[in-house]
Protein backbone atom coordinates (compact mmCIF):
# COMPACT_ATOMS: atom_id res chain seq x y z
CA UNK A 1 0.00 0.00 0.00
CA UNK A 2 1.69 3.33 -0.91
CA UNK A 3 2.01 5.61 1.86
CA UNK A 4 1.07 9.72 1.25
CA UNK A 5 1.28 12.75 3.89
CA UNK A 6 -1.43 15.40 3.86
CA UNK A 7 -1.06 18.95 4.34
CA UNK A 8 -3.62 20.19 6.63
CA UNK A 9 -3.86 24.58 4.69
CA UNK A 10 -3.36 25.24 8.26
CA UNK A 11 0.32 26.02 8.98
CA UNK A 12 3.60 27.63 7.11
CA UNK A 13 3.14 25.75 3.48
CA UNK A 14 7.45 26.33 3.31
CA UNK A 15 7.79 23.82 6.16
CA UNK A 16 5.18 21.03 4.61
CA UNK A 17 7.53 21.73 1.68
CA UNK A 18 10.61 20.98 3.34
CA UNK A 19 8.65 17.73 5.45
CA UNK A 20 7.77 16.59 2.12
CA UNK A 21 11.61 16.81 0.60
CA UNK A 22 12.37 14.87 3.54
CA UNK A 23 9.58 12.54 3.61
CA UNK A 24 10.46 11.65 0.49
CA UNK A 25 13.56 10.41 1.10
CA UNK A 26 11.35 7.42 3.11
CA UNK A 27 9.57 6.01 0.58
CA UNK A 28 6.62 8.64 1.14
CA UNK A 29 4.89 8.56 -2.59
CA UNK A 30 2.58 11.53 -2.95
CA UNK A 31 1.49 14.77 -0.98
CA UNK A 32 -2.35 15.49 -0.62
CA UNK A 33 -2.47 19.08 -0.08
CA UNK A 34 -5.89 20.32 1.95
CA UNK A 35 -7.44 23.55 0.82
CA UNK A 36 -9.39 24.62 3.83
CA UNK A 37 -11.61 27.67 3.08
CA UNK A 38 -9.87 31.58 4.27
CA UNK A 39 -6.77 29.35 4.58
CA UNK A 40 -3.91 28.47 1.90
CA UNK A 41 -4.31 27.70 -1.94
CA UNK A 42 -3.79 24.00 -2.73
CA UNK A 43 -2.72 24.23 -6.26
CA UNK A 44 0.20 27.17 -5.56
CA UNK A 45 1.43 24.34 -2.82
CA UNK A 46 1.22 21.27 -4.67
CA UNK A 47 3.03 23.47 -7.61
CA UNK A 48 5.76 24.20 -5.51
CA UNK A 49 6.02 20.59 -4.38
CA UNK A 50 5.99 19.09 -7.81
CA UNK A 51 8.90 21.34 -8.72
CA UNK A 52 10.89 20.45 -5.41
CA UNK A 53 10.24 16.85 -5.35
CA UNK A 54 8.96 13.95 -7.71
CA UNK A 55 6.04 13.09 -5.82
CA UNK A 56 2.64 12.74 -6.85
CA UNK A 57 0.49 15.83 -5.78
CA UNK A 58 -2.99 15.68 -5.26
CA UNK A 59 -4.54 19.16 -3.99
CA UNK A 60 -8.07 19.08 -2.70
CA UNK A 61 -10.68 19.00 -1.40
CA UNK A 62 -11.42 22.06 -4.03
CA UNK A 63 -15.02 23.20 -3.73
CA UNK A 64 -17.22 24.01 -7.27
CA UNK A 65 -19.72 26.04 -5.04
CA UNK A 66 -16.51 28.44 -4.27
CA UNK A 67 -14.23 27.47 -7.43
CA UNK A 68 -16.24 26.76 -10.86
CA UNK A 69 -15.57 23.33 -12.69
CA UNK A 70 -13.32 25.27 -15.73
CA UNK A 71 -11.42 26.98 -13.19
CA UNK A 72 -10.83 23.50 -11.50
CA UNK A 73 -9.91 21.97 -14.76
CA UNK A 74 -7.62 24.49 -15.57
CA UNK A 75 -5.36 24.53 -12.16
CA UNK A 76 -5.41 20.85 -13.30
CA UNK A 77 -4.28 20.63 -16.26
CA UNK A 78 -1.80 23.83 -15.37
CA UNK A 79 -0.30 21.61 -12.58
CA UNK A 80 -0.39 18.48 -14.69
CA UNK A 81 1.61 20.37 -17.87
CA UNK A 82 4.57 21.17 -14.36
CA UNK A 83 4.11 17.30 -13.11
CA UNK A 84 3.17 14.85 -16.01
CA UNK A 85 1.56 11.58 -15.01
CA UNK A 86 1.91 13.37 -11.05
CA UNK A 87 -1.05 15.39 -10.58
CA UNK A 88 -4.43 14.36 -10.03
CA UNK A 89 -7.44 16.63 -8.14
CA UNK A 90 -9.87 16.26 -4.87
CA UNK A 91 -13.11 17.90 -5.37
CA UNK A 92 -15.70 18.13 -2.35
CA UNK A 93 -17.90 20.36 -1.14
CA UNK A 94 -15.52 21.81 1.21
CA UNK A 95 -15.50 23.25 5.29
CA UNK A 96 -18.99 24.43 4.77
CA UNK A 97 -19.27 26.52 8.08
CA UNK A 98 -16.33 28.84 6.68
CA UNK A 99 -17.62 28.99 3.73
CA UNK A 100 -21.24 30.43 5.00
CA UNK A 101 -19.02 32.83 6.26
CA UNK A 102 -17.92 34.69 2.75
CA UNK A 103 -21.54 34.01 1.56
CA UNK A 104 -21.25 30.53 -0.28
CA UNK A 105 -24.18 28.00 0.33
CA UNK A 106 -23.53 24.39 0.03
CA UNK A 107 -27.08 23.21 -1.65
CA UNK A 108 -27.92 19.77 -3.31
CA UNK A 109 -24.34 18.43 -2.42
CA UNK A 110 -24.58 14.85 -4.04
CA UNK A 111 -25.92 16.64 -7.88
CA UNK A 112 -23.52 19.45 -7.68
CA UNK A 113 -20.54 17.63 -6.95
CA UNK A 114 -21.38 14.68 -9.16
CA UNK A 115 -22.12 17.70 -11.83
CA UNK A 116 -18.71 18.93 -10.90
CA UNK A 117 -16.73 15.16 -11.71
CA UNK A 118 -18.24 15.12 -14.83
CA UNK A 119 -17.74 18.36 -16.19
CA UNK A 120 -14.29 18.56 -15.01
CA UNK A 121 -13.35 15.46 -16.47
CA UNK A 122 -14.95 16.29 -19.91
CA UNK A 123 -13.02 19.28 -19.90
CA UNK A 124 -9.67 17.83 -19.31
CA UNK A 125 -9.80 15.19 -22.11
CA UNK A 126 -10.29 18.11 -24.11
CA UNK A 127 -12.89 17.59 -26.29
CA UNK A 128 -15.92 20.26 -25.98
CA UNK A 129 -18.40 20.21 -23.65
CA UNK A 130 -22.20 20.13 -23.73
CA UNK A 131 -24.23 19.67 -20.75
CA UNK A 132 -27.39 22.15 -18.28
CA UNK A 133 -27.18 21.03 -15.46
CA UNK A 134 -28.47 22.18 -12.25
CA UNK A 135 -25.59 25.00 -11.52
CA UNK A 136 -23.18 24.25 -14.18
CA UNK A 137 -23.93 24.93 -17.91
CA UNK A 138 -21.54 24.65 -20.41
CA UNK A 139 -21.62 25.80 -24.36
CA UNK A 140 -19.12 23.85 -26.34
CA UNK A 141 -16.50 24.97 -23.58
CA UNK A 142 -12.94 23.58 -24.19
CA UNK A 143 -9.44 23.38 -22.34
CA UNK A 144 -6.18 23.60 -23.67
CA UNK A 145 -3.86 22.01 -22.95
CA UNK A 146 -5.88 19.04 -21.94
CA UNK A 147 -5.03 16.33 -19.67
CA UNK A 148 -6.94 13.21 -19.82
CA UNK A 149 -6.29 10.88 -17.27
CA UNK A 150 -5.84 12.92 -14.36
CA UNK A 151 -7.59 11.13 -11.84
CA UNK A 152 -10.16 12.79 -10.02
CA UNK A 153 -10.90 11.97 -6.31
CA UNK A 154 -14.08 13.34 -4.76
CA UNK A 155 -14.21 13.58 -0.60
CA UNK A 156 -16.80 12.04 0.91
CA UNK A 157 -18.27 11.43 4.31
CA UNK A 158 -21.60 10.80 3.74
CA UNK A 159 -24.10 8.33 2.17
CA UNK A 160 -25.45 10.26 -0.83
CA UNK A 161 -21.50 11.28 -1.35
CA UNK A 162 -20.30 8.21 -1.39
CA UNK A 163 -22.66 6.91 -3.83
CA UNK A 164 -21.90 9.48 -6.29
CA UNK A 165 -18.03 9.03 -5.16
CA UNK A 166 -18.11 5.67 -6.34
CA UNK A 167 -20.35 5.93 -9.20
CA UNK A 168 -18.45 8.83 -10.83
CA UNK A 169 -15.28 9.78 -9.76
CA UNK A 170 -12.00 7.84 -10.22
CA UNK A 171 -11.46 7.64 -6.30
CA UNK A 172 -12.68 8.49 -2.95
CA UNK A 173 -10.62 10.41 0.24
CA UNK A 174 -11.94 9.88 3.69
CA UNK A 175 -11.17 12.94 5.26
CA UNK A 176 -9.17 13.23 8.86
CA UNK A 177 -11.33 12.51 11.92
CA UNK A 178 -12.76 9.06 11.23
CA UNK A 179 -12.27 5.70 13.07
CA UNK A 180 -11.43 3.04 11.21
CA UNK A 181 -14.72 1.44 11.48
CA UNK A 182 -16.74 4.17 9.68
CA UNK A 183 -13.99 4.31 6.79
CA UNK A 184 -14.18 0.41 6.49
CA UNK A 185 -17.99 0.68 6.12
CA UNK A 186 -17.62 3.92 3.89
CA UNK A 187 -15.23 1.73 1.87
CA UNK A 188 -17.24 -0.80 1.45
CA UNK A 189 -20.39 1.66 0.54
CA UNK A 190 -18.16 3.14 -2.32
CA UNK A 191 -17.32 0.13 -3.88
CA UNK A 192 -20.53 -1.47 -3.90
CA UNK A 193 -21.41 1.94 -5.62
CA UNK A 194 -18.66 1.56 -8.34
CA UNK A 195 -19.30 -1.77 -8.91
CA UNK A 196 -23.10 -1.00 -9.69
CA UNK A 197 -22.02 2.15 -12.41
CA UNK A 198 -21.38 2.21 -15.99
CA UNK A 199 -17.72 2.85 -14.55
CA UNK A 200 -17.35 -0.45 -13.32
CA UNK A 201 -14.67 -1.61 -15.33
CA UNK A 202 -12.28 1.49 -14.41
CA UNK A 203 -9.97 2.03 -11.94
CA UNK A 204 -10.77 2.53 -8.78
CA UNK A 205 -9.21 3.90 -5.47
CA UNK A 206 -9.81 4.79 -1.86
CA UNK A 207 -7.66 7.27 0.16
CA UNK A 208 -7.91 7.43 3.86
CA UNK A 209 -6.60 10.69 5.58
CA UNK A 210 -5.24 9.76 9.33
CA UNK A 211 -4.13 12.48 11.76
CA UNK A 212 -0.92 10.77 13.15
CA UNK A 213 0.68 11.76 16.48
CA UNK A 214 3.53 10.01 18.49
CA UNK A 215 5.35 10.77 21.26
CA UNK A 216 7.09 9.10 24.27
CA UNK A 217 4.81 10.29 26.09
CA UNK A 218 0.71 9.48 25.16
CA UNK A 219 -0.73 12.65 27.13
CA UNK A 220 1.40 14.60 24.83
CA UNK A 221 0.28 13.04 21.92
CA UNK A 222 -3.46 13.34 22.68
CA UNK A 223 -3.26 17.04 23.01
CA UNK A 224 -1.66 17.89 19.98
CA UNK A 225 -4.46 15.57 18.24
CA UNK A 226 -7.44 16.81 20.28
CA UNK A 227 -6.34 20.19 18.57
CA UNK A 228 -6.94 19.17 15.33
CA UNK A 229 -10.21 17.10 15.94
CA UNK A 230 -11.41 20.05 17.93
CA UNK A 231 -10.74 21.54 14.05
CA UNK A 232 -12.52 18.62 12.64
CA UNK A 233 -15.23 17.89 15.24
CA UNK A 234 -16.73 21.82 14.17
CA UNK A 235 -18.50 19.85 10.99
CA UNK A 236 -21.74 18.12 11.93
CA UNK A 237 -21.35 15.81 9.32
CA UNK A 238 -18.98 13.11 11.24
CA UNK A 239 -21.51 12.53 13.24
CA UNK A 240 -22.39 8.88 11.51
CA UNK A 241 -19.41 7.75 12.46
CA UNK A 242 -19.90 8.91 16.28
CA UNK A 243 -23.23 7.02 15.76
CA UNK A 244 -21.80 4.34 14.90
CA UNK A 245 -19.04 3.89 17.58
CA UNK A 246 -21.82 4.83 20.41
CA UNK A 247 -19.90 8.04 21.24
CA UNK A 248 -20.84 11.38 21.99
CA UNK A 249 -19.71 14.82 20.72
CA UNK A 250 -20.71 17.92 21.65
CA UNK A 251 -20.71 19.08 17.88
CA UNK A 252 -22.60 22.57 18.64
CA UNK A 253 -19.97 23.55 21.63
CA UNK A 254 -16.99 22.86 19.93
CA UNK A 255 -17.99 25.03 16.85
CA UNK A 256 -19.21 28.11 19.76
CA UNK A 257 -16.24 27.92 21.10
CA UNK A 258 -14.34 28.37 17.89
CA UNK A 259 -15.96 30.94 16.94
CA UNK A 260 -15.61 32.58 19.69
CA UNK A 261 -11.31 32.35 19.86
CA UNK A 262 -11.58 29.45 22.44
CA UNK A 263 -9.64 27.18 20.62
CA UNK A 264 -8.09 25.74 24.20
CA UNK A 265 -11.73 25.68 25.84
CA UNK A 266 -12.59 23.78 22.09
CA UNK A 267 -9.90 21.03 22.59
CA UNK A 268 -10.95 19.84 26.27
CA UNK A 269 -14.61 18.91 24.80
CA UNK A 270 -12.52 15.98 22.92
CA UNK A 271 -12.18 13.29 25.10
CA UNK A 272 -9.00 10.61 24.90
CA UNK A 273 -11.40 8.01 23.95
CA UNK A 274 -12.25 10.31 20.75
CA UNK A 275 -8.25 11.14 20.19
CA UNK A 276 -7.89 6.85 20.82
CA UNK A 277 -10.71 6.35 17.89
CA UNK A 278 -10.21 9.35 15.36
CA UNK A 279 -6.54 8.82 14.89
CA UNK A 280 -3.03 6.94 14.93
CA UNK A 281 -2.21 8.29 17.98
CA UNK A 282 -0.54 7.85 21.31
CA UNK A 283 2.79 6.06 21.96
CA UNK A 284 5.33 4.49 19.03
CA UNK A 285 3.60 0.87 19.65
CA UNK A 286 0.04 2.51 20.04
CA UNK A 287 0.65 5.00 17.23
CA UNK A 288 1.74 2.11 14.84
CA UNK A 289 -1.26 -0.75 16.52
CA UNK A 290 -3.80 1.99 15.33
CA UNK A 291 -2.39 2.25 12.30
CA UNK A 292 -2.46 -1.67 11.58
CA UNK A 293 -5.91 -0.61 11.99
CA UNK A 294 -5.97 1.34 9.23
CA UNK A 295 -3.93 -0.48 6.84
CA UNK A 296 -6.13 -3.30 7.51
CA UNK A 297 -8.93 -2.21 6.05
CA UNK A 298 -7.65 -2.51 2.65
CA UNK A 299 -7.47 0.93 1.48
CA UNK A 300 -4.97 2.01 -1.50
CA UNK A 301 -4.05 5.26 -0.09
CA UNK A 302 -2.69 6.41 3.27
CA UNK A 303 -2.55 9.26 3.70
CA UNK A 304 -0.98 10.32 7.42
CA UNK A 305 -1.62 13.51 8.68
CA UNK A 306 1.35 14.44 10.99
CA UNK A 307 1.00 16.75 14.39
CA UNK A 308 3.97 17.89 15.90
CA UNK A 309 7.60 19.83 15.08
CA UNK A 310 9.17 18.28 11.84
CA UNK A 311 11.31 15.90 14.14
CA UNK A 312 7.97 14.45 15.37
CA UNK A 313 6.62 14.01 12.05
CA UNK A 314 9.25 12.38 10.66
CA UNK A 315 9.28 9.74 13.63
CA UNK A 316 5.25 9.29 12.64
CA UNK A 317 6.27 8.77 8.72
CA UNK A 318 9.63 6.13 9.99
CA UNK A 319 6.90 4.56 12.19
CA UNK A 320 4.72 3.44 9.29
CA UNK A 321 7.07 2.41 6.70
CA UNK A 322 7.97 -0.27 9.52
CA UNK A 323 4.29 -1.27 9.26
CA UNK A 324 3.59 -1.01 6.18
CA UNK A 325 7.11 -2.17 4.95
Amino acid sequence: MPLGVLYNGLYDANEFIAFAREAETLGVEAAWIAEQPGHRDAFVIASAIAGQTGLKVYPGAISPYSRHPMSIAMSAAALNELAPGRAGVVLGTGGVPNQAAYGVRVEQPARVMREAVVAVRGLLSGQAVETRGTRFSFQGARLDPAAPGVPIFLAAIGPKLQAVAGAAADGVVFSSGHSSAFIDMSRRRVLAAHAASDRAQQPFACAGFIVASVADDRAAAYDRTKGLLSYLFSSPFKAEDWALNGVTVDHAAILHALQRGEAEAAKRLVSDELAALCSASGTPAEFQERLRDYAAIGLDWLVLAPLGGPEEKMRAVRLAREVMG
